[in-house]
């Protein structure tokens, strides 16, 4: 072989190698955080103009980090699902105040909501209602500034940010 074609090797199976180990980079972070912890989630995201009176979420690293040995260096990407309860007034603020610094509510789908760790009732609610998904802006904090949510009912909110 010469030269020039050992580099074309070693090419190509670094190639077929980064394409076997993509499956591998799609998955959740082993070290996912589900818990009901509201101090806990207020590091994460805005919740200082609502105070939830329960909560519980999930986050997770997203894309290739991982603790495998072969891990991508990289920047690293999070994702975060909630449901945040609050009282009912809160609730009519939070709509007060979207509509208030926007103009409507954006047509988004109601896919990414489909929790996996939410209860049955709430996953019937979401596929027989007619729900708004609204951008999540109110919530940001850090780098969790994309996102969405919808009013689950009259007290829930269903809250999913991501970092890209």
């Amino acid at each position: 072989m010469t030269m020039k074609s050992s580099k074309y090797y070693v090419l190509f199976l670094i190639l077929c190698f980064g394409c076997l180990n993509s499956e591998t980079n799609q998955k959740s972070d082993p070290q996912t955080i589900i818990s009901t912890d509201i101090d806990a989630l207020k590091t994460i995201i805005n919740l200082h103009n609502y105070q939830p009176q329960h909560v519980e979420w999930k986050y997770w690293t997203l894309g290739n980090q991982s603790n495998e040995r072969m891990s991508v260096p990289g920047p690293t990407d999070y994702a975060l699902e909630a449901k945040l309860v609050f009282d009912s007034e809160t609730i009519e603020r939070i709509k007060k105040d979207y509509l208030s610094l926007s103009t409507q509510a954006k047509t988004l789908s109601k896919d990414s909501f489909r929790f996996d760790w939410i209860t049955k009732t709430d996953s019937e609610q979401i596929e027989n209602s007619n729900l708004v998904v609204y951008d999540a802006f109110l919530f940001h904090k850090d780098a969790l500034i994309n996102g969405k949510f919808i009013i689950l009912d009259e007290q829930s909110i269903l809250l999913y940010l991501y970092t890209t």
